[in-house]
């Protein structure tokens, strides 16, 4: 029967090779095979279905066999409390069998008489006209716990057994096409989420809630005159605090003006910059981002008189590798920082809920080369697919 079913397969199997003009050859073989299988045979046909006909059915049998077990099969007699079509006495045998075996006769009787009242019940609805609940669902939602334990715990167990494992497979081929060793580096944020968006495609995705997001209110602004209003607030704001402290002990202080601060907060993005290049180990360019981004933000409500960048900076950097799961311990992270090690990783730690705060705890950072950078790594991906010698453009 196997050798009739596989000849079938393997006859479709030339076809389709005849048509793409590709030999049904079988691999090199030779005396000792290590890595490969290596049967006795004749012919191709026979060789393919020793190495792979016959090894699949083996696998899908015990497959079958240890999911559909006595045990498992056993368990899905629950269905004759959805009473559709059971009878009284196909109940009463067959919860004797299940039921038999766990617990004591007395328990046992117990069950099987909260049985007869529930069905009881049921024939009493039908012969009123009533309509019979359809799913197991439907009948829990009736099942009154009070005066039916029994039958209300069965139902629970009934509904938590699993019909299939379609949905874990589903994530597993989906996480394939996704970690491919070009994204090796995903973080597991960004991984889960475009899992779910490529499992769940059937969910529609409200545009309005997208827009309507603490990014849009918080962090994105008209144009770049906006910005700069802000950062003069926070400027002035930093002068009228300390301004009249300082009359009152009698010094006359020069502050930075706008201008001046925006020149120091260019040279300290700079030395961001470049505190990530030369860390160790190497800093994924999504930290990059979010450190800088984290940076600018905090400036945006603070003054650079208030808070040194320097300090700042090097809390950024740090922070933001926590949030895309570039894992560092501290003293693995001031190690590439130039002074008092010791020192600077109390400043950072100091400023690290400071920095959370003046963020808001917004710590989601939308870096904007990710589409880009996805869609190239596709183009290169695709790009293999070609057969430039046929196509010389």
């Amino acid at each position: 029967m196997c050798d009739e079913e596989f000849a079938l397969v393997f006859e479709q199997v030339k076809e389709l090779s005849d048509k793409i003009q590709l030999a049904v050859e079988v691999p090199r073989i030779t005396q000792r095979q290590v890595y490969r299988n290596n049967p006795p045979h004749t012919t191709p046909e026979e060789y393919y279905r020793r190495v792979v006909f016959i090894p699949m059915l083996d696998s899908v049998i015990s497959d079958l066999k240890s999911r559909l077990s006595r045990d498992t099969l056993n368990s899905f007699r629950l269905t004759v409390l959805l009473l559709l079509q059971s009878s009284v006495k196909e109940i009463s045998s067959m919860y004797g069998q299940l039921l038999g075996l766990t617990m004591p006769s007395t328990r046992a009787t117990l069950i099987l008489g909260e049985v007869h009242v529930w069905r009881s019940r049921w024939l009493r609805v039908k012969r009123e006209g009533g309509i019979f609940p359809s799913s197991v669902e439907e009948t829990a939602k009736e099942c009154d716990r009070h005066l039916y334990p029994y039958v209300s715990s069965l139902l629970d167990i009934f509904i938590s057994l699993p019909v299939s494992v379609a949905s874990a497979e589903r994530s597993f081929s989906t996480l394939r096409q996704l970690k491919t060793w070009l994204r090796a580096q995903m973080g597991q944020t960004r991984l889960s989420g475009l899992a779910l968006l490529n499992m769940h495609r059937d969910i529609d995705i409200s545009i309005d809630r997208v827009i309507d997001s603490s990014q849009l209110k918080n962090w994105m602004f008209a144009n770049e005159e906006s910005i700069k209003n802000q950062r003069k607030v926070s400027n002035e704001n930093f002068i009228s605090r300390q301004k009249p402290l300082h009359q009152l002990e009698g010094r006359s202080t020069e502050f930075l003006t706008y201008d001046e601060e925006k020149e120091i907060l260019m040279f300290y993005e700079q030395k961001l910059f470049e505190l990530c290049k030369i860390f160790k180990p190497a800093m994924p360019p999504s930290v990059v981002g979010t450190g800088f981004h984290y940076f600018k933000r905090f400036y945006l409500k603070n003054s650079v008189m208030d808070y040194h960048p320097r300090d700042i900076l090097a809390t950024c950097v740090y922070l933001a590798a926590k949030v895309d799961e570039f894992n560092v311990s501290i003293g693995s992270f001031v190690a590439n920082l130039r002074g008092d090690q010791e020192k600077a990783s109390g400043i950072i730690l100091n400023n690290e809920l400071l920095l959370m705060q003046q963020l808001g705890y917004q710590l989601t950072i939308h870096n904007p080369y990710r589409p880009i950078e996805g869609f190239l790594i596709d183009i290169k991906v695709s790009v293999t697919y070609f057969d430039t010698s046929s196509n010389p453009l």
